[in-house]
């Protein structure tokens, strides 16, 4: 792991792909994102388990297209926007929930009983690690003050807009692939 701020050739995570396709409806597919799901419902979205993906009424393509720039960082016209995170928690950071989310992504969740914590997918700890602690008869997670944690491909505007009180955004840029270009 990186302990700068250049991106982690470790940290290999990359969303799938945004695709907004308008006919007589609209299917979105994209990477889960916990903030995406009640806002694609307010839409009239529903989330087609056999094909993975979301439909909504043609009538909302422009919201529809919004929100997935919002949370995807592309509505699916032009390649995401997108950059890597360092996050530094100066306070401990939990929800009450088995999993806690940023940006609508899980930095790590405790799913069932005696699970054991399980770090979200594109989500490495650099310092520090989650815990799983009661409240009443439920769990939740908590990332503890002190800890790091580098997280990839997070839509550019969400990270530089949204303020986390106790946590520290830094920005990475990613690296962009360089093309080959054939001699002479």
């Amino acid at each position: 792991m990186s302990e700068d701020n250049t991106p982690d050739p470790q940290l290999n995570y990359e969303p799938d792909e945004v695709t907004v396709v308008h006919e007589h409806r609209i299917l979105v597919r994209g990477p889960y994102n916990t903030c995406f799901v009640p806002r694609a419902r307010r839409l009239n979205g529903h989330w087609d388990r056999t094909n993975e993906f979301w439909i909504f009424p043609s009538e909302r393509e422009a919201e529809v297209r919004e929100l997935c720039a919002t949370w995807f960082g592309t509505d699916g016209s032009a390649p995401p926007d997108l950059v890597d995170l360092r996050l530094v928690f100066h306070l401990s950071y939990a929800q009450d929930a088995p999993e806690a989310t940023i940006f609508g992504r899980v930095i790590a969740n405790n799913r069932g009983r005696g699970a054991t914590i399980r770090v979200g997918e594109g989500v490495v700890f650099i310092e520090g690690e989650a815990f799983s602690e009661a409240v009443g008869m439920w769990r939740r997670i908590v990332v503890p003050a002190g800890s790091q944690v580098r997280m990839a491909a997070v839509p550019r505007a969400l990270a530089e807009e949204l303020a986390l009180p106790g946590i520290e955004v830094l920005v990475i840029e990613r690296s962009t692939p360089v093309e080959c270009s054939s001699p002479g």
